[in-house]
């Protein structure tokens, strides 16, 4: 078994010219390029009993002869995939699972021997270089163009494979960077046994939540903090695809949240250390989300809040206040899409990727801690925030306030949730949990008010009615919240706290 790190980068076919006549791929090459073309056969069960253990199995036919591969077992951080691999040599071009006898692949595979059938082919060629860095790390360049096929459907397939041969992980992404200032590169968070296994099903792939966190008591403060900000990441990267090409809103809905939750812990980092963030990067992250934000406003409005007047009140003008607002909602998509789809973001991801992966903040200071630690002291400060937000809701700011405070002590309970007893903070996330639901409504019906203020410009009289109609009902439900606010904060108040120690 070997452990294969790569780093995978989509580039469009157009711009394959270009990075076979990149400077930097030439002057760091030892040797001209190899071109060949590769076959690959993927195997499962009808049930994709391997698919749901994490694990794929392929025949690869190259240079005349086949090689039998299991992978899996691994993990992907800003497009770096880690897996563990298993590969033997066959005779012919059908499965012989006894060549992996005496390993890991065998009792993974042993259950389901007699059950496996070809799902889907890739077919590609691919040109690799190898490059050699000035710090001495030995990087493979694959450069992969072709198509994935099954069933009579294909997907094209052009992307390229930085895989680490010796030295430091960090250099892939140091390369990306480097080549994506002149490349259309972007990081690619499915591989092709993904794309071919969504391409079997013909179904798109769902909108992805945040992965639960499973943080271990022998962290320090840096290494949680690591693993918290690919999470985050990874929740963004997830839902990319959905949000360019799907129309289903939760895409953007988590890629926002994904977004939210990275900002946020990127806060914890900041409280330890004010200036340990890089500036252009939380610059090009309020880009980010100065996109993607008033897209989600409307979407709120168009699909949460007319219903909900809809359905609150017997409100038959909600339809024409939707079709105005449709208008707009399709136009702050296409800003948020244009964004996502940008060399901009490509290049934010990259370096944010880069960012993480060094970690800078490991040297000293709170960081040096034990995660736990370093929790309940996090915990600690986010509670006394939002006990002194929560004295005063009587005005919209201190309202906001408020909301902002418990979404910081949110996040950060879902972070280290895994670091305490899952029934201590249970009760308590249900509390904070409730507490944030009541103020995003409120926050909803605010939004709301602002959104159809601006449907008033330009509104005909028939439209303006509508309008000035809904603003009377949104100030009755929001009065229905507030009553609704009082009586959660009296319950998040009272409880414990679960990160005390006994």
């Amino acid at each position: 078994m070997t452990v294969e790190i790569e780093l995978k980068l989509a580039i469009p076919s157009a711009a394959a010219s270009l990075l076979r006549r990149h400077p930097l791929v030439k002057s760091l090459s030892s040797a001209p390029p190899l071109r060949r073309r590769l076959h690959n056969r993927y195997f499962d069960t009808a049930a994709l009993d391997l698919t749901h253990q994490g694990y794929a199995l392929r025949l690869r036919r190259v240079d005349g002869r086949w090689l039998q591969t299991l992978k899996g077992g691994g993990q992907m951080e800003g497009g770096l995939h880690r897996r563990e691999v298993w590969e033997v040599s066959v005779d012919g071009d059908a499965l012989d699972l006894s060549r992996f006898r005496n390993s890991a692949a065998q009792q993974v595979l042993a259950p389901l021997a007699g059950q496996l059938q070809l799902l889907f082919v890739t077919d590609f060629w691919r040109t690799t270089w190898a490059l050699t860095t000035t710090a001495g790390d030995h990087i493979e360049l694959a450069l992969d163009q072709g198509e994935i096929r099954t069933g009579g459907k294909q997907v094209p397939i052009s992307e390229v494979e930085l895989e680490l041969k010796s030295g430091n992980p960090l250099s892939l992404y140091q390369l990306a960077v480097a080549l994506q200032q002149d490349l259309p590169l972007r990081p690619e968070s499915a591989n092709k046994a993904e794309r071919g296994y969504a391409l079997y099903l013909g179904l798109p792939p769902a909108p992805v939540k945040a992965e639960p966190l499973a943080l271990s008591p022998a962290m320090d403060a840096a290494a949680a903090l690591q693993a918290i900000a690919w999470n985050c990441m990874a929740q963004m990267q997830r839902n990319e695809y959905g949000l360019l090409h799907l129309s289903d809103p939760e895409y953007l809905h988590q890629m926002r949240v994904g977004l939210r939750r990275l900002r946020a812990a990127l806060g914890l980092l900041r409280l330890a250390q004010a200036d340990i963030v890089d500036k252009p990067i939380l610059r090009e992250l309020n880009w980010l989300a100065e996109r993607l934000g008033p897209a989600r406003d409307w979407d709120v409005f168009v699909t949460q809040t007319l219903p909900l007047l809809t359905q609150k009140h017997n409100f038959p003008s909600a339809a024409l206040i939707s079709h105005a607002a449709e208008t707009t909602r399709k136009r702050r998509l296409v800003s948020a899409r244009r964004a996502v789809a940008s060399a901009r973001y490509a290049g934010l991801l990259l370096r944010l990727s880069l960012w993480v992966a060094q970690a800078k903040w490991r040297t000293g200071g709170m960081f040096d801690k034990p995660a736990i630690d370093f929790a309940r002291q996090t915990l600690q400060h986010y509670q006394r925030q939002t006990r002194k937000r929560g004295k005063s809701t009587d005005k919209p700011e201190d309202l906001h306030a408020l909301r902002i405070a418990v979404k910081k002590l949110r996040y950060a309970v879902e972070f280290f949730a895994s670091l305490f007893d899952a029934g201590a903070s249970r009760g308590y996330g249900e509390r904070l949990t409730e507490l944030q639901d009541i103020l995003g409504r409120l926050n909803d019906l605010t939004v709301a008010s602002r959104l159809l203020s601006e449907l008033a410009g330009g509104a005909d009289r028939r439209l303006q009615q509508a309008l000035d109609s809904a603003q009377g009902r949104l100030e009755k439900l929001s009065k229905q919240d507030v009553k609704a606010l009082r009586k959660a904060w009296r319950k998040f108040s009272d409880g414990g706290l679960f990160w005390k120690k006994c």
